[in-house]
């Protein structure tokens, strides 16, 4: 079986996943629009035309300070990029 293609993944994410995190942080968008604006980059990545104006997210619209939303968000919801994996612990020091 070939592996996806990084359209079949955006489409996927588009389709099935509530990114509640991005939600959170683009709090000027909405889950709706979020999947529109990942059928489109597939869609831009496959060479199809380039949406009207009314596709792109706002100028003023900017994540919100992710420190703040990561000290109450719950490991269930999302865990860490794959890229990032988990943070280490300091070793203990002994005297």
């Amino acid at each position: 079986m070939p592996a996806p293609s990084i359209v079949d993944i955006l489409r996927h994410i588009a389709r099935e996943e509530p990114l509640p995190a991005t939600v959170r942080a683009f709090r000027c968008l909405t889950r709706e629009h979020l999947g529109q604006l990942l059928e489109e980059a597939a869609s831009r990545l496959e060479g199809g035309p380039a949406p009207g104006p009314r596709s792109e997210a706002s100028p003023e619209c900017a994540p919100e300070d992710a420190s703040r939303d990561a000290a109450t968000e719950s490991p269930e919801e999302e865990g860490p990029p794959a890229s990032e994996g988990r943070a280490r612990k300091a070793p203990k020091r002994t005297r």
